[in-house]
């Protein structure tokens, strides 16, 4: 019998959840950072954006016991099946209004029931042996290979600096510690640090590098997994204004060797860099100029080009010692930027960052104005391979 358009709805939503998190959804509704978890999910599964709060309104109608039966637009609808579908991502421009794959997914679930109805308790009974067979097969299987991966995926949405809070969630600070300088704008809603002067690669043997406030924690990546730094409301232009994210392989607190993804400003030009530091003294920078079409991001210095970043996605895939770098910017879909090997692989921590070139070593160049980082969220997940 064919479920009616609620039945279909709450079963995608259930769907979407599990396919986000693993488990099922209980309670009456879902936390704050499931729903945005969930909204970054689909938006970088099919391209398109459904809002956190509009998120959590449908769980809350689907959850509660006597919830609102309102449906959703069939734009949405169709969205959330994309999502479960594992349609291919694109570009709000070049949806089309058919709804196809809110159709396919009703479609999807009236074959399944079905055949259920056709089944005859002869099959039930080899269906379940079966069953049990490859449950424990695959359930043998997954454990082998968590085993062997280690990867564990984390998000986390960022909605203050509050360092006593950070810590007691995991994170810890990195480099030189100034907690004089932590802080200073908690209200603005993300986790913000500030561009203070220094730098993780100066290999003149007069100057100390030295980075200030790094928030570290601690990551399961195994063989292959991907992370996505979010900032917002940040455009530098100057002076190596940057921020953005390390991965480090060593002991909790060892800041070599490292691999280095940040937004960069030069000379009124907003654009991306790479620096895998191998030694303390020895760095190598892993983006360049004839990259520029995919890593300069806003420039001041022409009329007709970006000149302001209102989100910056920092994608970076690490899989063995192959490392894939590629980056979203506001509503665009991820843009591949470069792939190549390092000779190191299996990052043990994630460090978020930001600092300007260090201004004291020759030639001197007058400090930037100090200038806020606002970083929203960070996802680290396992690789879909």
């Amino acid at each position: 019998m064919a479920l009616n358009d609620w039945q279909y709805f709450d079963s995608l939503m259930r769907e979407i959840y599990f396919s986000t998190f693993g488990e099922e959804t209980t309670g009456s509704s879902i936390s704050y950072s499931e729903r945005e978890m969930i909204s970054d999910k689909i938006e970088e599964n099919t391209g398109l954006r459904i809002s956190g709060k509009s998120i959590q309104t449908y769980y809350k109608n689907i959850l509660a016991k006597e919830g609102n039966q309102k449906l959703p637009l069939l734009s949405t609808l169709d969205i959330l099946a994309r999502y479960v579908l594992g349609a291919k991502p694109i570009k709000p421009s070049e949806r089309k209004n058919d709804f196809s794959f809110w159709i396919k997914y009703k479609e999807s679930k009236n074959q399944k029931a079905e055949k259920t109805t056709q089944t005859t308790k002869a099959q039930y009974f080899i269906i379940s042996i079966a069953s049990i067979g490859l449950i424990i097969f695959t359930t043998v299987c997954w454990a082998i290979f968590k085993l062997d991966s280690q990867s564990e995926e984390y998000y986390q949405r960022f909605d203050s600096s509050d360092l006593d809070y950070l810590i007691n969630i995991d994170w810890f600070l990195m480099g030189e510690k100034r907690l004089d300088l932590w802080g200073r704008n908690d209200s603005s809603g993300y986790l913000t640090l500030e561009t203070f002067e220094g730098d993780s690669w100066l290999d003149d043997t007069n100057y100390e590098p030295v980075v200030r406030n790094i928030l570290a924690r601690k990551i399961e990546c195994g063989n292959c997994c991907e992370v996505i730094v979010k900032l917002v409301n940040f455009t530098p232009l100057e002076r190596y204004q940057q921020a953005g994210l390390f991965l480090f392989f060593s002991n909790p607190g060892v800041e070599v060797p490292s691999v280095r993804y940040s937004l960069v400003g030069v000379d009124g030009l907003s654009r991306l860099s790479g620096v895998f530091r191998k030694e303390y003294r020895v760095s190598k920078p892993l983006l360049h100029d004839k990259e520029s079409n995919r890593i300069d991001l806003a420039d001041t210095t022409k009329e007709n080009s970006v000149h302001r970043i209102d989100s910056v996605c920092l994608r970076l895939k690490v899989s063995g010692n192959t490392y894939s770098f590629s980056r979203k910017v506001n509503n665009e879909s991820y843009i591949s930027v470069k792939t190549m090997d390092l000779p190191i692989q299996n990052p043990t921590h994630i460090g978020l960052t930001s600092f300007q070139g260090y201004p004291l070593v020759p030639p001197v160049i007058p400090i930037a104005d100090t200038i806020d980082a606002h970083f929203e969220s960070i996802h680290i997940f396992p690789c879909n391979e």
